[in-house]
């Protein structure tokens, strides 16, 4: 073999063999890269409505929980890897497939990356139900289902005595409490109510809520009142769908860390040492009982004890559409203050946004604790009173407005100035929430990114509450689940990634040949 071919032969062995070393490496380095960023969690959140993140609204709210007297877990009845299937604006609330269980995960995978009191797990339902049981118990495990789109959030806590010390039980072990919530894959998104369509993702504020209501030892218990033509349905049924229009109103209590359930005054009593509680009557169809009117139970007595109670409140969301409601109105008017009109508001249309007049934007009152704390935070949007009756404030030295009626709106012959929402004294201490629309608290309102009824109802709650109730939480909506790349800018990246790379590679590579082939 002569020199040329010799040098021919050693260049060209060189070449692939550097080829085949860049190649080798670029495969290795991308697969420890790879493995570190799944273990790691290194990714960039490029989407529109950056639904990969924690928000500085949720670090705020869980960097407040004892880390130390609390354990989360948050299981997922699948493996690790099964959940890749990400969310667009086309998933459906009825979809029963596994979409949208990527940014559930992802962010539960970044909640227990900051926070040491924050684990995950996974459990396969079918293969090992006893795991499962072990957690919830046999009677929740035998009424509710766990399935890949259910994610179960638990939490392991220890009581504390005012010095700070644990509270020992008989084998003088800290006494260990273990509250669990069970989560549908849907109550982390919201969704058109006429098309069924996902159009945002609340991961941030339902996982915060969710685990702030689960470090609460003393949790609120919260009454709907039943057996009056309400929406929330039968008083034996209490599982969410069951509430119908007011499932919006049920979660916000819910997710504020209180303890919700039904009852039927005709035949059932609040328990005995009930304080603290709140009673909501949501769009009664029918009055209540009283002692002029029947000679059975009288609701309007039971309701009337439960309020001299310590601490007993009481939320009111008249509807327009039903029946003249004496017994209710003489309630509300003896215990809060004030009185409702018997015609409805109407507004002007700089006043209203519905063509009709009906739909009325309130003035807020500042001087309200939950007036004043939402537009501190700036997050004073119009609230929406649709079919409303304007409310008279008997007593101010009991009642006071929260949100008023506009001079712009009125009712047949009504001249005097009303109000939309009145908060008041109850004689045990608590407050009484009067709203003059059932419609102010539906399902549609309180989930609209464009009104603040939501942000007014839960900035009222705090007040009520005991502990921190989550707040401004922005609303991270879904266009697509492509990135946030126009298709010019798409088509430029691929024309560099996948054309002007591989080309310069090549051009440089064919220099460096005929360099070395003329030398």
């Amino acid at each position: 073999m002569n020199s040329v071919k010799k040098n021919r032969f050693k260049y060209g062995s060189l070449a692939i063999g550097l080829t085949v070393a860049v190649i080798a490496f670029v495969i290795v380095i991308n697969a420890v890269l790879s493995a570190l960023s799944n273990h790691f969690f290194w990714y960039f959140d490029m989407t529109p409505g950056q639904i990969y993140s924690i928000s500085d609204r949720s670090t705020e709210y869980l960097d407040k929980i004892d880390g130390e007297t609390n354990k989360i877990t948050i299981y997922f009845f699948t493996d690790k890897d099964s959940m890749t299937q990400s969310v667009s604006s086309n998933n459906s609330l009825t979809d029963t497939s596994m979409w949208g269980m990527k940014p559930i995960h992802e962010l539960a995978l970044q909640l227990s990356d900051r926070y040491s009191f924050i684990s995950l797990d996974y459990i396969d339902p079918t293969g090992d139900p006893d795991r499962i049981r072990k957690i919830v118990g046999d009677d929740y495990y035998a009424t509710s289902t766990f399935t890949s789109r259910n994610v179960l959030i638990v939490n392991d806590t220890y009581e504390k005595n005012a010095d700070g010390t644990f509270v020992l039980g008989a084998d003088q072990l800290p006494v260990k409490y273990t509250d669990f919530k069970l989560c549908s894959r849907n109550s982390f998104y919201l969704f058109d109510h006429t098309s069924g369509l996902v159009n945002a993702f609340r991961g941030d504020y339902y996982f915060a809520s969710s685990i702030m209501s689960l470090t609460k030892i003393n949790k609120t218990e919260v009454y709907f009142l039943t057996g009056h033509g309400e929406s929330v349905g039968d008083a034996k049924d209490e599982l969410p769908g069951s509430f119908g229009d007011a499932m919006a109103l049920y979660y916000v209590f819910e997710e504020s860390g209180c303890r919700v359930k039904k009852i039927d005054l005709k035949y059932d009593d609040f328990s005995v040492n009930t304080e603290n509680a709140i009673l909501v009557i949501y769009a009664p169809q029918r009055d209540i009982t009283a002692p002029a009117t029947t000679l059975e139970v009288s609701e309007k007595e039971k309701i009337e004890a439960f309020l001299e109670k310590d601490g007993n409140s009481m939320m009111v969301f008249f509807d327009t559409k039903s029946a003249p409601l004496t017994n209710l109105g003489a309630l509300v008017a003896e215990n809060a203050g004030v009185s409702v009109s018997a015609s409805k508001a109407h507004a002007s249309s700089e006043a209203s946004v519905s063509v009709d007049g009906y739909s009325i934007v309130g003035e807020y009152a500042e001087g309200a604790p939950a007036v004043d704390r939402i537009l501190a935070e700036d997050m004073g949007n119009k609230v929406v009173f649709r079919d409303a009756y304007p409310i008279v404030i008997n007593n101010a030295s009991v009642a006071k407005a929260v949100v008023r009626l506009p001079e712009a709106a009125g009712a047949g012959g009504y001249s005097e100035e009303a109000a939309l929402m009145t908060v008041s004294d109850a004689k045990g201490g608590g407050k009484i929430l009067v709203s003059a629309s059932a419609d102010f608290a539906n399902n549609q309102t309180l989930e609209s990114d464009v009104y603040g009824n939501k942000n007014l109802l839960i900035s009222s709650l705090d007040d009520i509450v005991a502990g921190d109730v989550p707040l401004n939480f922005d609303i991270k909506l879904i266009r697509s689940e492509g990135l946030d790349r126009t298709e010019r800018q798409a088509i430029i990246w691929t024309l560099v990634l996948s054309v002007l790379i591989p080309a310069a590679v090549a051009i440089f590579g064919t220099v460096v040949y005929v360099r070395r082939k003329h030398s």
